[in-house]
């Protein structure tokens, strides 16, 4: 199978790209109307059922309000009857019996009205829970006895039924909370003989004279709330329920029985232990939620899960001043409202998935009506791209295809006519290549010719240059040292040794050039010793700086390996230079020389990679000049200055280094100083054969030993 075939197989055919995206299109707006249809349902359930919850927590707290207050109200109308008709009578309490009496026909929520005193004296009026009325009397005229009259609501006649001469009100437990808080407060909640759940409003009765008289206690039937919540309409299968802060179940809209202690005496119903699954569920929430429900101070909605059906709950505080503190939790199944939106959102979904398969059947037509001339034409560029240029097309029933067909074949005829001017324009290119081609041959065999004429020439010169310069040098020097000279003649002889130094540095950096543009230069690698390499030209530069009166520094930063393997004359042209420039543009402070090994202690200690770096207090360099520096001849600074060098030294510099495997880095500061560095790899020698070097700064004696070496490389450590 050809290249062409496989990518034909990888790219997707038109119809594909037609149907393709009219589908995902389709799909994604049936997905995002499913999705916000059963979120925005989702936002309705939570907005309904949080009214519920809101609606049915304050007819709850509207409900507690009114009975709760019922209690108090009625204690303090009777410390106001009392006081006003003088009813507190430790003789003869009937007077009071009577008023209770009365009070609880008024007051039909109430289950026991009385008051109990510091002489044991005591009058109540109850209801009992078959609707009929009991008195209970207690003072001198019973000696003190609790004694329980049925009352017959028609007659009103009394019938003893019960005598307690052991009672007295003032150990039990509603009077002594009274005595205790000194104000009106609640009693605990405590179970009756019948089980139903009954707590006291209790309030201290003083006289006019402010001496502590008794008790006033109403008990209330908590049965009743129980009986409100049960008939609330909270969704389908919703509950509300009211407990205490320890959990205990005050009242449930669910029928609970109550549990008995081992003798048999109701107790009251932890809300945890609740028959009813939805009650049991929503403390445990309520649990996990809050560190306790102590910690609950505000109303508070969560939702929590049963067998993976989400529920939603709400939870409100009710408290007063008397010592009330209870909670009241409303709890309802997300299902209750979810049934109607689940069915609608199935409707929604069904209608989009024929939208869906309509739409596709559309495309798909809509797709081959567009596909087939598409087709007609790609069959047709084929047959053109394989030299078939007479092939035409024919296109009917859509505007612009029909134009794209005619252009196409328009385009056919054109490029037939193309190709045959096009082969007429190539043999005369081809005629006139091949002149060219045979002219620039014979260039190149010319300037290969020139080029290396131009090396020769070079060479030959450089030699015939220098044997005479070196005579010159030599006899400048000698004639220097001589003392007899007049220090005029002296001056002409120094300036003599300037220019000869001169022509000669001239020399060599043209030829090194050469050698460079001739890809000649060879890095020639052998055993030397680095350290008098370094001692050599460090000694060389610090007479230079001397003789200018600027300081020169040479610190080795680390330990440096004592022998390596690499061209040395190669480097130490590199670093003379380098020194050289420093000091040459250097007036004022000095120079710096840096040496470093920078992989010592680490790394492979067979190689040496060592960083070189000149640093000077000199005239600086602009950026302009930074950027062309390192080109031939060009020089930076004053004309005195240039006038010491040829303007080649940094360019052969800066290829020597490269040859090396490095590159020359320069930071420069105009006015602030240079600095130069580069970073070379030299393999390090364990053992240098002792081989005879000369020593720089030797002495000449005459003119045999200008003759024998070049002064030149005896002073600067350059051979020709």
């Amino acid at each position: 199978m050809t290249d062409a075939a496989r990518r034909d197989r990888r790219q997707l055919p038109l119809r594909l790209v037609l149907i393709l995206p009219f589908v995902v299109q389709i799909f994604a707006a049936v997905g995002l109307t499913g999705y916000l249809s059963i979120r925005n349902g989702q936002r309705a359930v939570n907005d309904v059922a949080t009214q519920l919850r809101d609606e049915v927590t304050e007819r709850i707290e509207q409900r507690l309000d009114s009975y709760l207050e019922t209690p108090h109200l009625v204690n303090a109308l009777s410390i106001a009857a009392i006081r006003r008709f003088e009813l507190w009578n430790p003789d003869d309490m009937g007077a009071m019996e009577d008023y209770f009496l009365e009070q609880l026909d008024q007051f039909e929520d109430l289950s026991y009205i009385g008051f109990g005193g510091e002489l044991r004296e005591f009058a109540g009026a109850g209801r009992k829970d078959d609707g009929s009325l009991v008195i209970d009397i207690a003072d001198r005229t019973t000696n003190f006895s609790n004694d329980t009259y049925a009352i017959d609501a028609s007659s009103r006649v009394e019938t003893l039924i019960e005598m307690d001469p052991e009672y007295d009100p003032r150990v039990r437990p509603w009077y002594r909370a009274a005595a205790e808080a000194e104000r009106a407060v609640w009693t605990d909640i405590y179970l009756t003989t019948t089980k139903v759940p009954v707590f006291s409003a209790v309030e201290p009765f003083y006289d006019a004279t402010g001496v502590f008289r008794g008790v006033l206690v109403v008990d209330l039937s908590l049965q009743k709330i129980g009986e409100f919540l049960q008939a609330l309409e909270i969704g389908k299968t919703g509950e509300a329920f009211v407990m205490e802060r320890n959990g205990l179940l005050v009242a449930s809209s669910s029928s609970e029985t109550l549990p008995v202690d081992a003798d048999g005496d109701p107790q009251q119903l932890p809300a945890i232990e609740s028959s009813n699954e939805l009650v049991r569920a929503s403390v445990a929430a309520l649990d996990a939620e809050f560190s306790s429900l102590a910690a609950i101070a505000t109303p508070q909605q969560l939702t929590f899960t049963i067998d993976n059906r989400r529920q939603l709950l709400q939870v409100t505080p009710v408290s007063d001043e008397r010592g009330l503190d209870w909670l009241i939790v409303v709890a309802v199944p997300e299902a209750d409202f979810m049934a109607q939106i689940h069915a609608n959102t199935r409707q929604t979904i069904l209608l989009c998935l024929v939208a869906l398969g309509i739409a596709t059947g559309v495309g798909i037509l809509t797709a081959r009506w567009i596909a087939a001339p598409i087709q007609r034409l790609s069959e047709a560029s084929d047959a053109i791209a394989a030299g078939q240029f007479d092939r035409s097309v024919e296109v009917r029933g859509i505007r612009e295809l029909s134009r794209l067909g005619n252009a196409f074949n328009r385009m056919g005829q054109q490029l037939q006519d193309s190709f045959d001017t096009l082969a007429k324009s190539n043999e005369l290119l081809e005629q006139r290549v091949e002149a060219r081609t045979a002219e620039l041959q014979e260039a190149k065999i010319a300037a290969d010719s020139a080029n290396q004429a131009k090396s020769e020439f070079l060479a030959n010169m450089s030699h015939e240059l220098r044997t005479p310069l070196n005579g010159i040098l030599g006899y400048a020097q000698i004639l220097q040292r001589d003392r007899t000279i007049p220090p005029r003649q002296q001056d002409g002889i120094g300036i003599i040794y300037q220019c000869g130094n001169y022509l000669l540095n001239l020399i060599n950096d043209v030829l090194d050039l050469a050698k460079i543009e001739a890809r000649k230069l060879e890095i020639l690698p052998h055993d030397f010793d680095f350290t008098a390499l370094l001692r050599s030209v460090v000694e060389i530069c610090r007479v230079k700086a001397e003789q200018k009166e600027i300081g020169f520094v040479y610190e080795e930063l680390n330990q440096l390996p004592t022998a390596l393997h690499g061209d040395d004359k190669r480097l130490r042209q590199v670093l003379i230079n380098l020194l050289g420039n420093a000091i040459k543009f250097t007036d004022q402070g000095g120079i710096a020389f840096k040496v470093a090994n920078l992989v010592e202690g680490d790394g492979d200690r067979a190689t040496a990679r060592l960083c070189f770096q000149v640093e000077d207090t000199g005239v600086g360099m602009t950026p302009e000049q930074l950027a062309t520096i390192f080109q031939p001849f060009e020089q930076v600074g004053d004309r005195a200055r240039k006038a010491e060098g040829t303007g080649l030294g940094l360019a052969i510099s800066r290829q020597i280094v490269q040859m090396m495997g490095s590159d020359l880095q320069v930071e420069s500061e105009y006015g602030r100083g240079t600095t130069f560095s580069f970073v070379v790899e030299l393999p390090i020698v364990d053992e240098l054969a002792t081989v005879g070097t000369s020593r720089p700064g030797q002495l000449l004696q005459g003119y045999e030993a200008i003759a024998a070496k070049s002064w030149w490389s005896m002073i600067a450590g350059k051979t020709a």
